[in-house]
């Protein structure tokens, strides 16, 4: 299974540089790393308009386009016919529960990411809402935590001290 990590969100409302906010020691991007680690993913790629110089793995470039939708076509051109788990940098968790509960396509209720589906022809669709709606993706009730703003801080912060202890 193969993880991605859109990072190219420029962060305004948490004061930019989002991927490489640093919460409990660490950037979200880490976080979110681990997590898709957690549940099978042997390789994860950051997705990105730009090679970030602190990302170390492989990465791959946003499609033409905006938002988390360049990301994912990105992504699908990149690994047709392969199962895929895609996330946000700023979303955390659980992914014990994910891993036990998801089968593409999937996805966690309320933060839409992770997703996992089979990647195939880049989708045309300009939400990730619509794009899970149309394949048919389960929701899951599994924890998450989207980190958009300063005041999702503590609720980020308290789910992923519950997943790391």
């Amino acid at each position: 299974m193969i993880g991605a990590v859109l990072m190219g969100g420029k962060g305004r409302r948490l004061g930019g540089d989002k991927p490489w906010l640093t919460v409990n020691g660490r950037p979200i991007v880490e976080w979110a790393t681990e997590m898709l680690r957690r549940i099978g993913c042997e390789e994860v790629y950051a997705v990105s308009p730009r090679r970030d110089g602190r990302w170390d793995g492989p990465w791959l470039r946003d499609s033409k386009g905006s938002g988390p939708m360049a990301g994912v076509r990105a992504v699908f051109r990149e690994f047709p016919n392969e199962i895929v788990c895609v996330t946000s940098c700023d979303v955390v968790f659980d992914p014990g529960m994910f891993r036990e509960l998801a089968e593409p396509p999937c996805h966690t209720r309320g933060t839409l990411f992770p997703f996992l589906v089979r990647a195939e022809d880049a989708p045309e669709h300009r939400t990730v809402r619509g794009f899970l709606k149309d394949i048919g993706s389960t929701e899951l009730e599994v924890p998450a935590a989207d980190l958009d703003e300063l005041e999702d801080l503590p609720r980020y912060r308290a789910l992923l001290s519950r997943i790391t202890g």
